[in-house]
């Protein structure tokens, strides 16, 4: 029994060495042989995946599809999704395979289930069929599948006690085998000193060797520190003298490391016999001496403690600042003025984790950890001491700064920030208090990696380039130093840093040179010099005051100068000498540990002092020479405009997808300028009463979906039928979809402004779909689209052919009516997705069916282009519009025009200004609403009589309107940036939303929404595309409240105008 427990453990073992190594699949091949531990999340990945086959292969490991109902019930989900995918895949020789050779088992007692299984195969969409009306799409379906599948695996008892691993140290193997040696080490007759351990196939017995210890005493004299060239090496925790110890460059540049109990550890005599000495202090050089900071030049004034600091790489007299408070600044050090400030604030505190929120409710206070320019110095990050790290842009050239990414980053506080670059993909990396490294993109927040392996938090990152091999050096709070290539096969070095306490590690400002400075765990201070290539110190700096307890913040400049923050003074090395150079304590003012910083050409340093000063030091008088500060200069009175705007991408660590979203509910300094007064003025001069204002972003929740680098001008928008998706058509011809995650955030998967979306990704791997753009015609391209009910197809047209998208490949399933003439709008005929109906640029509509590739009907009368159609089916009406305003209803039973007529102002025509003319039928499908430039109207369809009218008494362009998903509200947006929302009776405006509510950049007249959207199934949800491609979801404050307070009677909607 004893024996078969150890057997396990032993399995356990290897499992996790495997693991640690990167072989996960052989990992997996073993649990599957073993039987021993079941691994559902791989098993649940597989699923999500659609790997059928390997699941159930996986799966037979530990259970047969007979063992017991539960296994039966498993087997049986799984093949009948595997069977229901083909069909949906139009693969139907697929599908028979699988019911004939996989289904056909379970048809014993389950007859009719089989039948009704076998009658799927002659449907041509499996959602006509009853029991399946309801069928997702393909990821969505597939997580609920895994999510039941998941629950009767949990209640199956063959697999009690093998779903979960039992919890033991990490290199538990190789601490074993390391006390294994150890043990026969000390059975040698001639033990080494440093034992060359080289097989693990024979005993380990020491060979004898040449005693160098005359010349190792000799040579050890010249040393003054021999713990200056002490190894980083692998110490495990109990006592051991055999260690890992691998090389840097080898391990960076080569991505397999085995199981290697030799080490290459020399004896610090062999390292002298190199000739490694220690220069003395009166070897620092005169050019050392002449870039030394140490007159005071300029004093800055915080409001608390600056804890972090940097300067603009470019702008060298450009220093950020943040504090213990979690403000931050951003100081021109040249005026000595303040540009901007801002104090800690989240964004979007609504769409949180739900542990920050507990976090914040036990201690408000907060702190900044790491502030950090970008390499182009285009963006900086900061860090918090709790859970976030947030992104700002700053534009060089007008000193614009706006809130760009937010990322809710790590469980407890994010102690680190850094950016680095990955072919040519700019990254955003942190560590944090739950002891993981993550990399995110700094563009789109997408999580990129993550990276755990430390025992304790990790309090420094140090990001680096060698041999064109990318990698991260981390450390934690024990003192550990681990190294990291971008992959998941785990840290590729882990070293022990002297003191075995907190410990940052930082390349010098010529990023040849590696130092590391911390304290032991007896508050002994270290500051030394790493020789990368070996993996040993190769100095240790000396004068740093006993004992310390805090970190020590040190910095280097690219003409070899060192200097540190320690005992209330700044303390200066020539790097190549391990004596204290000199020190200055900067008038008595400074804190014991005081936050440091070089600019880039280090001819400034930024000391913090007492009474949240920040001291300049700067080489003479440097300040005042234009050549060596490349100062930015900011008039006087402008330093006002340099305040943030706000359109920050919100993400969540625990998403770790494409693309999250950008919340801005919350806090603004929005600019403002002439341009909304004017539209302040033109509003009240229209007579606009009762009107509620939303000039700030706090009165709302706004979502701004997050940005493909593809996307330009957004032509049109709508949401999926489905109401988890928003799909957008740009005047390039692209389109992009974002879906909503069904996750604990959002529980129905809907789409909301709380959580942020995903830009989608077909299960063939495209992000985009793209009509076909056409040159060889002469006319003024138009776009337009129209999403079959079921979201499962998509016509779509940008001036050239029509394409039709499959929406769950993206894959273009044919093209149709090639140019010209040019369809200028299409729609889908409610009662049957094979049927089209096209507008032309020739005046006429095109009725279409696709399956059959055959014109039912060609529908004649207008004089211009047709721009509008829109479908009736409670009353078998098509009801088209075109730029003239001419407006016609046409008899769906027999193609034929019922009635014709032009728009009314009034009762005078509509004057003669060509404008897209824009239909869309009301809930109940009598009324439509018709939306023109100048113009807001609902008619009554049959007898085309106009119910009621909006138009402003100044001129106001209105870009799109279209109607709430209850019909009780009408969402307009117009060229001047506003959005207003009107109620549907009497066609009057409740609300309006100020531009400078969700604008976050700089007002522009080029910058609009020109498309809008309600959501299908939320009535107060609706969103608009701008023409700068960027597309934001808008709810009111409070979810479920009404946008203008104003209730409707759902009978006087009903009857219409038809009782006035």
């Amino acid at each position: 029994m004893e024996k078969s427990i150890l057997n396990k453990e032993l399995v356990f073992l290897i499992l996790q060495f495997l693991d640690e190594e990167g072989l996960k699949e052989t990992a997996h091949k073993l649990e599957r042989e073993s039987g021993i531990y079941f691994d559902m999340k791989y098993f649940e990945d597989m699923l999500l995946a659609g790997k059928w086959d390997d699941s159930e292969r996986y799966l037979s490991g530990f259970t047969r599809v007979d063992d017991n109902r539960h296994s039966t019930k498993v087997y049986f989900e799984i093949r009948k999704q595997k069977f229901l995918e083909a069909l949906d895949m139009d693969d139907r020789a697929k599908a028979l395979d699988i019911l004939i050779k996989d289904l056909k088992v379970f048809s014993s007692g389950h007859e009719e289930l089989f039948n009704e299984m076998t009658q799927l195969l002659i449907i041509n969409n499996i959602r006509e069929h009853a029991s399946l009306s309801t069928y997702g799409d393909t990821n969505s379906v597939r997580k609920i599948v895994a999510d039941d599948i998941k629950k009767v695996i949990e209640a199956n008892p063959v697999f009690h006690g093998k779903l979960k691993c039992p919890v033991f140290k990490s290199q538990r193997l190789r601490y074993l085998l390391n006390q294994s040696l150890n043990w026969q080490h000390l059975l040698c007759k001639d033990p080494l000193p440093v034992p060359g351990v080289k097989t693990l196939l024979e005993d380990h017995v020491c060979k004898p060797s040449l005693n160098l210890s005359s010349l190792q005493s000799e040579e050890s004299d010249s040393i003054e520190n021999s713990d200056s060239d002490q190894h980083l090496s692998n110490h495990n925790s109990g006592p051991s003298t055999i260690t890992d110890s691998v090389p840097f460059p080898a391990t960076l540049t080569n991505p397999v490391h085995g199981l290697s109990i030799e080490t290459t550890m020399e004896d610090p005599s062999v390292i002298s016999l190199k000739g490694r000495q220690c220069q003395t202090s009166n070897e620092v050089t005169s050019a050392i001496a002449n870039v030394l900071p140490e007159n005071v030049v300029q004093m800055l004034k915080e409001d608390s403690l600056p804890v972090t600091m940097d300067f603009h790489p470019i702008g060298h007299t450009l220093l950020l600042v943040g504090t213990n408070i979690g403000s931050i600044g951003l100081w021109d050090v040249n005026s000595g003025e303040k540009l901007f400030s801002e104090n800690y604030r989240i964004w979007g505190i609504g769409a949180s984790s739900i542990n920050f929120k507990e976090a914040q409710e036990k201690d408000f206070r907060v702190s900044v950890k790491k502030i950090k320019w970008s390499p182009d110095g285009s963006l900086f990050g900061v860090a918090f001491s709790k859970h976030f790290v947030q992104l700002y842009s700053y534009h060089h050239g007008n000193d614009i700064i706006s809130q760009h990414l937010q990322i809710d980053a790590h469980d407890g506080s994010v102690n680190d920030l850094a950016f680095s670059s990955l072919n040519k993909q700019l990254l955003v990396i942190t560590c944090g208090d739950d002891k993981k490294i993550k990399v995110w993109d700094a563009v789109s927040g997408v999580r990129c990696y993550t990276f755990e392996g430390h025992d304790a938090p990790v309090c420094s990152i140090c990001p680096h380039v060698k041999q064109h091999v990318d990698f991260i050096f981390s450390t934690s709070t024990d003192g550990k130093i681990k190294a990291w290539l971008y992959d998941s096969l785990g840290a590729r070095v882990d070293f022990d840093a002297p003191g075995y306490g907190y410990t940052t590690l930082a390349y010098s400002a010529d990023d040849n040179r590696l130092f590391s400075c911390g304290t032991g765990k007896d508050g002994e201070p270290y500051l030394v010099e790493w020789d990368e290539s070996e993996g040993y110190i190769k100095r240790t700096y000396k004068g740093l005051k006993k004992p310390c307890f805090s970190a020590i913040h040190f910095d280097s400049t690219q003409k070899g100068l060192l200097a540190a923050g320690d005992g209330h003074k700044v303390k200066f090395w020539n790097m190549d000498s391990v004596e204290l150079w000199t020190s200055t304590d900067v008038d008595a003012e400074l804190l014991e540990n005081p936050c440091i910083r070089f600019n880039k050409k280090g001819t400034l340093l930024a000391v913090a002092a007492k009474g949240n000063k920040i001291k300049i030091l700067a080489i003479d008088d440097i300040l005042q020479k234009q050549n060596e500060t490349h100062s930015i200069h900011v008039p006087n009175n402008q330093h006002e405009a340099l305040k943030c705007t706000q359109s920050p991408i919100l993400v969540d660590a625990g998403a770790g997808v494409a693309g999250e979203g950008i919340v801005m509910n919350g806090y603004q300094k929005g600019l403002e300028d002439g341009r909304y007064n004017s539209i302040e003025e033109s509003h009240n001069n229209s007579k606009f009463w009762n009107v509620s204002e939303i000039c700030e972003p706090s009165q709302c929740q706004f979502l701004q979906l997050p940005v493909h680098p593809k996307i330009n001008k957004i032509v049109r928008l709508t949401y999926t039928n489905a109401g988890n998706g928003i799909l957008a058509l740009t005047s390039n011809g692209d389109h992009l979809l974002w879906k909503w995650p069904r996750d604990n955030l959002n529980l129905d998967g809907k789409a909301t402004a709380q959580v942020s979306p995903h830009i989608w990704q077909s299960r063939s791997g495209l992000q985009l779909m793209s009509n076909k753009l056409t040159s060889s015609y002469s006319g003024v391209p138009v776009s337009c689209f129209s999403l079959s009910k079921n979201d499962s197809y998509l016509m779509s047209t940008s001036g050239g052919a029509i394409s039709l998208f499959n929406m769950l490949t993206f894959k273009t399933v044919t093209t149709i009516m090639t140019p010209p003439p040019m369809a200028t709008c299409l729609t889908f005929y409610p009662r049957d997705n094979n049927i089209l109906a096209v507008g032309m640029d020739n005046y006429s509509i095109i009725i279409y069916n696709v399956r059959t590739n055959k014109i039912i009907s060609k529908l004649e009368g207008h004089s211009k282009r047709v721009t509008a159609l829109a479908f009736s089916s409670s009353f078998d009406l098509l009801v088209s519009g075109d730029i003239n305003a001419q407006i016609f209803v046409w008899n769906t039973n027999e193609w034929k025009k019922q009635k014709d007529g032009s728009l009314q102002i009034h009762g005078q025509k509509v004057p003669e200004v060509l404008s897209d003319t824009h239909i869309q039928f009301h809930l109940y499908q009598r009324h439509f609403l018709a939306v023109r430039s100048n113009y807001l109207a609902m008619y009554e369809a049959i007898e085309l009589k106009c119910c009621n009218q909006w138009v402003p008494e100044v001129s106001m362009a209105i870009s799109q309107a279209t109607f709430s998903f209850d019909g009780q509200a009408v969402y307009a947006s117009f060229v001047d940036g506003a959005v207003a929302i009107f109620d549907t009776l009497k066609l009057q405006m409740r609300c309006r939303i100020n531009p400078s509510a969700y604008l976050s950049t700089t007002p522009s007249s080029s910058i609009y929404p020109l498309a809008i959207a309600a959501h299908p199934q939320k009535p107060s949800q609706f969103a608009v595309g701008l023409t700068d491609g960027r597309v934001i979801v808008f709810e009111p404050q409070k979810t479920g409240e009404d946008w203008s307070k104003f209730s409707l009677d759902d009978e006087a909607i009903k009857q219409g105008c038809g009782s006035e």
